[in-house]
């Protein structure tokens, strides 16, 4: 479904509430707003639906970073209920959302995209200009 039409449904959908709400004598939607956050939803709805398809990625980089841990520290076994291992789960989400990102130019609609260049200060960076 293209975006036009996922619009106008919307919309229709919001006119539908509100006449309900009129009948009612609720106080009424503000269609704009309301319009902005379906769409918003809509849009990391298809995010996190494009980051799943990168899923089966999972287990593997779960073991590199198990096999790292192992290399420093022969006798680990792993265990699920550690800080660390919720750590690795937090770093493996990164990863997929950069190579979603890198793959498909995809990014999370909530987040900036503002690239961060670690080992500038941005007081550095305007007196360099």
């Amino acid at each position: 479904m293209d975006q036009a039409t996922e619009r106008d449904r919307i919309v229709q959908e919001l006119r539908h509430r509100n006449a309900l709400r009129r009948e009612a004598k609720l106080p009424l939607i503000d269609i704009g707003e309301e319009l902005d956050r379906a769409l918003h939803q809509r849009a990391v709805n298809d995010f996190y639906a494009a980051r799943k398809a990168l899923d089966h990625l999972r287990p593997r980089l779960e073991e590199k970073w198990i096999a790292r841990r192992r290399r420093r520290d022969p006798g680990y076994v792993p265990n699920r209920n550690t800080i660390w291992h919720m750590m690795v789960g937090a770093h493996v989400t990164k990863v997929l959302d950069r190579m979603l990102r890198m793959r498909t130019g995809r990014v999370h609609p909530g987040w900036s995209g503002k690239v961060i260049r670690y080992g500038e200060d941005a007081d550095d960076a305007e007196e360099n200009e």
